[in-house]
């Protein structure tokens, strides 16, 4: 068990510093870009936020139940891994009891149920990446429209401006896209830290209870 929260909790909290550093980047990357922008022309501007803003809430209303899912799954995970070092300990009882029939059942019923947490896991994170592939595409497009059909209507100025938009437009969705992607990196970093703090709590009582032993 100590290994296994090894594995994927304590890794998850390291990231958190190389995730704050991409973090910064992706802001003044995007912050530079909108800004030179709200300068030369604020409707070109506003266009681009209110896309970032969209992408955002519909990035969040996706992802929201990857945190809960996340949560199911390690939970299913660490009863399973608990019952079987049960089991292995009471191995003696077992046999002894004939319980070997009723322990499988058990035990596949934790199994069962660690699966569907692992479907709710997976399908959950399939949508988070789908997102994240397929919202800058769409982003550029709707952008690359809303601009020509908005040239018939700016001056020259603006024009001009148009080209520099569309070059710029990629590094910036990809910037917000990385943004969304730590959002959702840091809420399972959360849970992870959540968990090693639950299982500080338990080796605390542990020790406490040996001593009383004492």
């Amino acid at each position: 068990e100590i290994m296994g929260r090894l594995d994927v909790d304590l890794v998850r909290v390291l990231d958190r510093r190389e995730q704050f550093t991409t973090l910064v980047w992706s802001l003044l990357l995007a912050g530079g870009s909108l800004t030179f922008f709200a300068i030369q022309s604020l409707k070109y501007a506003v266009l681009v936020v209110v896309l970032c803003v969209a992408g955002t809430l519909i990035t969040e209303l996706v992802g929201r139940p990857l945190g809960g899912a996340d949560r199911r799954f390690f939970a299913a995970r660490d009863r399973i891994r608990a019952d079987f070092e049960d089991y292995l300990r009471a191995i003696p009882e077992i046999q002894a009891g004939g319980l070997f029939a009723r322990i499988v059942k058990r035990y596949h019923m934790r199994l069962d149920a660690r699966r569907a947490a692992h479907l709710d896991h997976g399908e959950a994170t399939g949508r988070i990446h789908g997102m994240r592939l397929l919202w800058p595409g769409l982003a550029f497009a709707v952008t690359v429209g809303v601009l020509l059909w908005l040239t018939h209507k700016s001056d020259e100025h603006e024009l001009a401006l148009v080209p520099v938009l569309i070059w710029a437009l990629p590094g910036i969705f990809k910037a917000i896209s990385d943004i969304l992607a730590l959002r959702v990196d840091w809420q399972l970093s959360n849970n992870a830290i959540v968990r090693i703090l639950d299982y500080d709590k338990e080796l605390e009582s542990e020790e406490e209870d040996g001593a009383w032993l004492e």
